[in-house]
């Protein structure tokens, strides 16, 4: 069951013994399928590349990425980091 293809089931129970007379009996129930972080985020973009000046003033947007996640509520929640192996990170 994938909660993103279907979040609900409906399904009819039937119980019968073997007993003389035979008991029969039947029950409606409803699943609902809840949500698994079974999906992982995809960027809408394959790469990006930006260009800033080095003349730009500090605090200047270099660009912006978007990502997108097929999970709902906070499994749908997509959360950015970026890294760096060069010492002067912190100067960015």
């Amino acid at each position: 069951m994938d909660y993103e293809s279907r979040r609900n089931y409906s399904l009819r129970v039937e119980a019968e013994d073997s007993g003389v007379p035979r008991q029969f009996s039947e029950l409606d129930i409803t699943v609902a399928v809840q949500d698994y972080n079974d999906n992982s985020p995809i960027f809408r973009e394959t790469s990006y590349m930006f260009t800033l000046s080095e003349s730009a003033p500090a605090l200047s947007t270099v660009g912006t990425v978007s990502a997108a996640d097929a999970d709902s509520g906070q499994n749908g929640k997509v959360f950015y980091r970026m890294e760096t192996n060069h010492s002067d990170f912190g100067k960015f």
